[in-house]
């Protein structure tokens, strides 16, 4: 029995071998798959990282582009605000060209009467010409009457002259007559 004993201690000390030899493969087949799962782990980690990376220079994108999108309003509000400008400009401008041509048409009739008045200047302008070439004329014959009687007149002044002479000495002979005719009538 002991024999037996032993042989079957020995084959369950055997069977115990072979079974923690197959639980160290087992854990060495563990160790490695957790060695595995580790790295596998750290890649996942590691592409979480890069995710992370990626997703927060997504973020970043997103918000530059939230960015130059508000540019790209406020761009299109300054836009739309200098659209509305050019068109208060291009009313004012047609408002300014209605004007003009009621300007031009006012300018145009001015013109008109203007030209009206201008020929009828002219007209009298030449009716005042003929009038003042015969009061040229007039005035030239009369120059040539007045030319002529002026000599007259010098004749005329010289002559008064010599009886303005003639009477102061006349005036003056009457006047000695007096005198003497007094101092006559005074002796008398």
């Amino acid at each position: 029995m002991s024999e037996q004993l032993l042989q079957q201690i020995l084959n369950e000390l055997k069977e115990m071998k072979a079974d923690q030899k197959a639980m160290r493969q087992d854990v060495e087949l563990v160790k490695s798959q957790l060695k595995e799962t580790r790295q596998d782990v750290e890649l996942i980690n590691s592409q979480l990282n890069e995710l992370r990376s990626d997703q927060k220079e997504t973020r970043q994108d997103v918000e530059l582009i939230k960015s130059q999108l508000n540019e790209l309003r406020s761009d299109q509000k300054e836009t739309q605000q200098d659209v509305e400008l050019i068109k208060s400009q291009l009313n004012e401008l047609k408002s300014d060209q209605k004007e003009t041509r009621q300007d031009i048409a006012l300018l145009k009739s001015q013109i008109k009467e203007n030209t009206a008045l201008i020929r009828a200047i002219r007209d009298r302008q030449e009716e005042t010409d003929a009038k003042l070439e015969a009061l040229t004329m007039d005035v030239h014959k009369l120059n040539g009457f007045v030319t002529e009687h002026a000599g007259k007149l010098d004749h005329i002044v010289k002559s008064q002259e010599r009886q303005d002479k003639i009477l102061e000495s006349l005036a003056l002979r009457s006047l000695e007559q007096e005198s003497e005719l007094r101092e006559l009538k005074r002796i008398k």
